[in-house]
């Protein structure tokens, strides 16, 4: 999961500027796009978060840059959705869906929310057992945001969306690149 957070923020880099996009969001779901982790409600402990009626975060055991969104408005997500903090603000939302009716839903909910992809591409993706698959791969992207929908992501029957602040995915690279030459200096 790391990983794909790590490549998203380098594909809303290595795409450039976008275009202005009327429908540009920014908010996913009740959530601000770059907004501050501490104006998401915390959820309840333990399993009482699986019954908020408001969109909520839950701490996530990788650490305090990423938590986990419940009582997202879409029924269809499986599970909570994942959300990564730089400085304390969001800068990626993140959800699964099932690899069936429920990813052609989604961008289905996509288009009909945020207009065309700005570009689709057929993409092959190896399965565990070394199988290719096709995959088709949605981008839209705006001067702030990168909105990300991945056919089979991860795992073959899973598809995900992924929301990016583009300000905060530019400033966490640049983070991670000082940080790693500060570390080389060190060896």
């Amino acid at each position: 999961m790391k990983n794909f957070f790590i490549g998203v923020a380098m594909s809303a880099v290595a795409l450039g500027a976008g275009a202005q996009w009327a429908q540009e969001p920014t908010s996913v779901m009740g959530v601000q796009l770059g907004g501050k982790k501490e104006d998401i409600p915390r959820c309840p402990a333990g399993n009482a978060a699986l019954k908020s009626t408001t969109v909520c975060v839950e701490p996530n055991a990788a650490g305090p840059e990423y938590g986990t969104l419940w009582d997202l408005p879409l029924n269809f997500i499986l599970g909570g959705g994942d959300v990564r903090f730089v400085d304390g603000r969001v800068q990626l939302v993140l959800v699964a869906v099932r690899h069936d009716e429920s990813y052609r839903r989604l961008k289905a909910i996509l288009i009909e929310r945020y207009g065309p992809p700005h570009s689709v591409e057929d993409k092959s993706v190896t399965t565990l057992d070394g199988a290719p698959m096709d995959s088709e791969e949605s981008t839209w992207l705006g001067p702030n945001v990168l909105i990300l929908l991945s056919e089979r992501a991860g795992r073959f029957d899973r598809s995900r969306v992924a929301f990016s602040y583009r300000p905060l995915g530019q400033k966490k690279l640049q983070d991670d690149a000082r940080d790693a030459k500060s570390d080389a200096s060190k060896l």
